[in-house]
């Protein structure tokens, strides 16, 4: 059955006992009372605006509404036992302070809303009304206001949307934008199709899943990598010269898209860094993900899950999949969503206990109302960044980065500084760099340590200034009494 969703707004009594409402004595029709226990907007995870007939305040909401991007209402009906099934109308209108709109539909209603129910809409969900904004029309623009009225199917008024009016509808007009570039890999003659809808579902799931009102991607050339790649961790140092190359400003996200003949490298599907909340943590805003071509769409979620660690996400743990370095806070159990999610794009709905979060191993996955608020914080700090870091951002320092991977295989490269980093206030790691410069002087320098996504690959980040790093000269990892020399490009 097609469905076209529709809305029904604030708490109506729709009690005409003994009588039809329509002249007709002793009919069933208006016997019971109706009404909406609940009223939602979900850009991909349910934000009340209504329960029980009262309008929340958009500063007491769980999550801000953002202008720009589309929005899916939802409303959920509670009939009651001696409730005759029959359809309603609901008239919804919309205002601006430019534009206005008003529309209706009718709908049978048998039943109360299952209010967590997981459903495809065009499944006709029963005591359900969902109405979708169309944010290039206008309907999520800051001062959207609403009103609701609710009739028999004869036209018979039954109440209109509560004693005010028209309410709030609380979008705000917050930039929350993502610059991405994506790179595909040329590697062992193989090169990843992005054709026929692959690129799109990439990153459509990674829209709807995210609160995103502006993404902008770049498909970037392929770019060869020469080399073994033994580990998919190899690419990521990679990628970071290529950034740091091309000038990248320090919010830009660089994913690559690779095709290793296999659906996994190693075990892996994507590997990527976990980047922090300042400029400085830009060589952790980057990502790989293995794009098989004889499965492509197992590598949807795959984009999203490692996107999500380079916006500082770890993982969820849920049912039989416990990764080390979950994130202890997360709130829902089992890693479930814990609210009911939409997808904007593919017309799904997810319930609160039907889906898990996109940061955990389990499926189905969704985001959470956590992830979804994590999230909109690194998007709209990243956003009000400038594009490119002051001048002297980095000013005085370069960055030696070590990779060491969970073989004992080690990289080592140069990075520009960005500016600071969030390593600095994390606990120093084991290792220290001893550079014996051309006039053989010693240096010692401190180390901070991170972990990739993987959990077994760590992130060695040193801060030299830049005079010392012009100078040249042998350098050594020191551990304890391990001496490892560092070679630079290897």
């Amino acid at each position: 059955m097609a469905f076209t969703p529709a809305l029904v707004l604030g708490c109506v009594d729709a009690s005409v006992q003994g009588g039809s409402g329509n002249g007709d004595e002793g009919s069933d029709f208006g016997v019971g009372e109706v009404s909406v226990g609940l009223v939602e907007i979900n850009q991909g995870t349910r934000v009340d605006v209504a329960v029980d007939g009262v309008a929340i305040d958009p500063e007491a909401r769980t999550s801000a509404l953002y202008t720009g991007r589309d929005a899916w209402l939802g409303v959920h009906v509670e009939v009651s036992e001696d409730w005759a099934p029959r359809s309603l109308e609901a008239r919804l209108s919309l205002a601006t302070e430019f534009e206005s709109w008003t529309l209706s539909q009718t709908r049978f209603v048998s039943t109360s809303a299952d209010a967590e129910a997981s459903v495809r809409v065009q499944d006709d969900p029963e005591g359900s009304f969902w109405f979708v904004l169309d944010a290039a029309a206008g309907q999520t623009d800051p001062g959207l206001r609403y009103a609701v009225e609710l009739f028999e199917a004869d036209g018979t008024p039954l109440a209109a949307a509560g004693s005010e009016g028209f309410e709030q509808a609380g979008f705000e007009a917050k930039t929350m934008g993502v610059e991405l570039v994506v790179v595909p890999v040329r590697y062992a003659e193989n090169e990843p199709g992005l054709d026929g809808g692959v690129l799109d579902d990439l990153l459509d799931g990674f829209y709807e899943r995210n609160p995103i009102t502006e993404l902008e991607v770049t498909v970037h050339e392929p770019v060869e990598f020469d080399g073994n790649l033994f580990e998919l961790g190899l690419l990521l140092p990679w990628l970071g010269e290529l950034r740091a190359s091309e000038g990248a400003a320090p919010q830009v996200y660089y994913h690559a898209l690779i095709d290793v003949g296999e659906p996994t490298l190693g075990g892996l599907r994507g590997i990527a860094g976990i980047a922090g909340d300042q400029p400085g943590d830009d060589v952790d805003r980057v990502a790989a993900t293995v794009l098989w071509s004889g499965n492509p769409g197992l590598s949807t979620v795959t984009f999203t899950h490692e996107m999500g660690h380079a916006q500082g996400l770890v993982h969820v743990e849920c049912p039989g999949a416990a990764p080390d370095g979950v994130d202890g806070s997360y709130p829902h159990a089992d890693g479930l969503i814990g609210a009911r999610g939409v997808g904007l794009l593919r017309a799904d709905i997810f319930a609160a206990d039907g889906a898990y979060d996109y940061m955990s191993y389990c499926a189905p996955r969704w985001v959470s109302d956590f992830t979804w608020g994590r999230c909109a914080e690194r998007i709209e700090l990243l956003s009000s960044w400038p594009e490119s870091p002051p001048p002297s951002a980095g000013l005085g320092e370069r960055v030696l980065m070590g990779l060491i991977t969970p073989q004992g295989r080690e990289r080592w490269w140069w990075m520009p500084s960005a500016g600071p980093s969030s390593s600095a206030s994390r606990a120093a790691g084991p290792d220290r760099l001893e550079l014996v410069d051309v006039d053989d002087v010693r240096h010692e320098l401190p180390s901070t340590r991170t972990w990739l996504s993987d959990e077994r690959s760590q992130w060695i980040r040193v801060s030299v200034p830049a005079e010392l790093a012009e100078r040249g000269g042998t350098w050594t990892r020191v551990r304890g009494e391990l001496r490892a020399p560092v070679s630079l490009g290897r």
